[in-house]
């Protein structure tokens, strides 16, 4: 899964920093453990409070939430179990190996491969590039995971957004009213 980060995550570390920074590569600074999927956090209390510790974020950003789909259906993000509330929409599914490669956006077609799964899937993806048919999202999983057998099993991941730009007063509450046995999904 691709998406910007207010976080230096690394992106185009051969560079020399100033380029870096013209890129838009840089960041707030990343702990070394945030949870077990890289650059992503595993804890929302922790990341509300690192952001609350890092100060003033350049620009816009949005909180963005990745949780897995199980048989038992989609996984929503926390959000009540904290100080503040936060309220998310969902965005789509993607279909991701266990590390977020995403078989929609990172795994090379062909030309005709390309024109194939769009005939098939294009109708079922929305305007993030993202599908918005969970049976859909099965289907391209289960193509995918024959598709690019070096990276399967791939799985089916709701994408979530918070409603807002968030304000620093939510993060400092977050990060006092920690509840140690709050839903802590990926984020």
């Amino acid at each position: 899964m691709v998406w910007p980060s207010v976080f230096d995550v690394g992106g185009g570390c051969g560079l020399p920093k100033d380029e870096r920074e013209e890129m838009g590569l840089t960041g707030l600074p990343l702990p070394e453990w945030v949870g077990e999927r890289h650059p992503l956090w595993g804890d929302l209390p922790e990341l509300m409070g690192h952001l609350a510790r890092s100060g003033n974020i350049r620009g816009e950003y949005r909180l963005v939430a990745i949780t897995p789909v199980r048989s038992g259906g989609v996984i929503p993000p926390p959000t009540t179990a904290l100080g503040a509330s936060v309220e998310f929409s969902m965005l789509g599914f993607d279909v991701a190996d266990e590390w977020l490669l995403s078989g929609l956006m990172n795994c090379g077609y062909i030309n005709a491969e390309r024109a194939d799964l769009a005939k098939e899937f294009g109708s079922h993806l929305n305007k993030w590039h993202l599908f918005h048919d969970l049976n859909a999202a099965h289907a391209f999983q289960t193509i995918t995971d024959q598709r690019v057998p070096e990276h399967a099993p791939f799985f089916v991941y709701a994408l979530w957004a918070a409603a807002g730009r968030l304000p620093p007063e939510a993060a400092e509450n977050w990060e006092a009213d920690v509840d140690p046995g709050a839903n802590r999904g990926g984020l």
